[in-house]
């Protein structure tokens, strides 16, 4: 998990940095934290291309609110993804939080079960549906939504994450990537591609066509595979 922490206190920043880290060494996840002391610097690192599946948020900062950043995460950068998680010492923001729809609110002082309760929401709706595919592309982590993946090629370790917004590449290896992907949506077709069998416009023996209209081979030790690919697109 990619986890941002923002407050502009830094013994609160401290406290939820101790307890996020004693949830990974008790439940067996690994967690990276970042920490932010202004709402303006998690803004822009978001807008560069940071990947944060939750942000514990401050709401009271002296420049711009958390509320201010997370309606601009939600509606300038369209990120409907990440789990926004606010804090504060008044409740009386309440009402401000539904359009932004948050994970949760909490009020201060915090409470560490709180916080692992928030953690375990995560880790089952990631462990179950994994909506988004993380990499690493010039020391940045970021992440894709999986419905907008059409398919991944590989080059001497240079992976083409190509998508329906624009192509991203990064080092790797794709064996590595079809694990950390659902079969029930990806498809191995070659030593050299896995395609998202929802952008598949026709099944033909040696190849697909893609609805980009490119078209992706389909290698003999891979048929069999395939198969199995198209009985999972025809139940879909």
């Amino acid at each position: 998990m990619q986890i941002a922490i923002c407050d502009d206190d830094n013994g609160v920043c401290s406290q939820l940095e101790t307890w996020i880290l004693e949830y990974q060494d008790d439940n067996g996840v690994k967690i990276d934290i970042d920490i932010y002391n202004t709402a303006e610097e998690l803004f822009a690192s978001l807008k560069d291309g940071k990947w944060v599946d939750i942000i514990f948020f401050d709401i009271e900062f002296p420049g711009l609110s958390g509320l201010q950043v997370g309606r601009g995460i939600r509606e300038k950068l369209g990120n409907d993804i990440v789990n926004i998680v606010f804090i504060s010492g008044k409740t009386c923001y309440c009402k401000d939080l539904f359009d932004i729809q948050p994970l949760n609110f909490h009020e201060k002082p915090l409470k560490k079960l709180d916080i692992f309760q928030d953690l375990d929401k995560f880790v089952k709706k990631y462990n179950i549906f994994k909506l988004t595919y993380s990499f690493r592309q010039d020391g940045i982590e970021k992440g894709v939504p999986l419905a907008e993946i059409m398919y991944f090629s590989v080059y001497k370790k240079t992976i083409n994450l190509v998508t329906i917004n624009g192509t991203y590449t990064f080092r790797g290896y794709l064996g590595d990537v079809e694990k950390e992907l659902p079969e029930a949506l990806f498809c191995r077709c070659h030593k050299s591609f896995i395609v998202n069998i929802n952008y598949v416009k026709m099944f033909k023996y040696n190849e697909f066509l893609m609805s980009d209209g490119n078209t992706i081979p389909v290698g003999r030790n891979y048929r069999e595979k395939v198969k199995q690919c198209q009985i999972t697109m025809e139940l879909l």
